[in-house]
């Protein structure tokens, strides 16, 4: 499983076997139950994951208990880019959202490959600036967007995750576990708003509402309702 994850890979697809080989040696594969935390500020918990499958959610909270969330992130991606910086602590939290397995590399090492054979920083260095880009595009939705476009987006995004881990039916809807509680945590609202703008989404034939679930049935009308 190791070394197809690697293969698979956002960050190490495009590197030699040998290199490859290497971080296959010293990761190792954990499989956690959705609402786990993954990854804390841990300092001495120096570890890149490696998503194989499931999602996670990359957020922070604050005194008064607000939340936000920078990123859901799916299958093949790599999280966070900043423990390749030596000493630097996170600003984010990580937490399966759903139930993911993940393949944990130690940090120093990945570095040391890095190090060894510098042509490797340029993927590096292309990914850390299509996260910033998006990190950016989420600050903005964030501040700007009303509750129907984020949590439009949010679903898009997570229907998206859903249709990498598992094929929809054959209509092409997406079914995507989580509840109303779930998603009001996320966008920073209430439950009675978010009920409210589900059942918007549903008037339009956007999405169907059922228990612990939400079936998005028109995805590109959900991006458009996403702005």
């Amino acid at each position: 499983m190791i070394a197809r994850a690697l293969t698979w890979c956002e960050l190490f697809s495009q590197w030699p076997d040998a290199q490859r080989q290497v971080l296959q040696q010293q990761a190792r594969v954990v499989r956690y139950s959705r609402r786990t935390l993954v990854l804390s500020h841990d300092a001495h918990c120096r570890e890149l994951l490696c998503v194989v499958n499931g999602c996670i959610e990359v957020s922070c909270v604050n005194a008064d208990g607000n939340k936000y969330v920078n990123a859901l992130v799916g299958p093949s991606s790599t999280l966070p880019m900043v423990r390749l910086l030596r000493d630097r602590p996170l600003t984010y939290s990580y937490y399966a959202l759903l139930d993911s397995t993940i393949v944990h590399l130690p940090a120093d090492t990945v570095r040391d490959q890095l190090d060894a054979h510098p042509i490797l920083w340029r993927h590096v260095a292309e990914l850390v600036m299509h996260r910033q880009r998006n990190s950016l595009a989420a600050l903005r939705k964030q501040l700007l967007s009303s509750n129907r476009q984020r949590l439009a987006g949010i679903l898009a995004d997570l229907a998206h995750i859903h249709g990498r881990n598992a094929k929809g039916d054959d209509e092409g809807h997406v079914s995507i576990e989580i509840n109303q509680s779930d998603l009001a945590a996320m966008l920073g609202a209430t439950r009675q708003t978010v009920n409210k703008e589900l059942h918007r989404l549903m008037q339009l034939g956007i999405v169907d509402i059922a228990y612990g679930r939400i079936v998005v049935r028109d995805m590109d009308q959900l991006r458009q309702q996403a702005g």
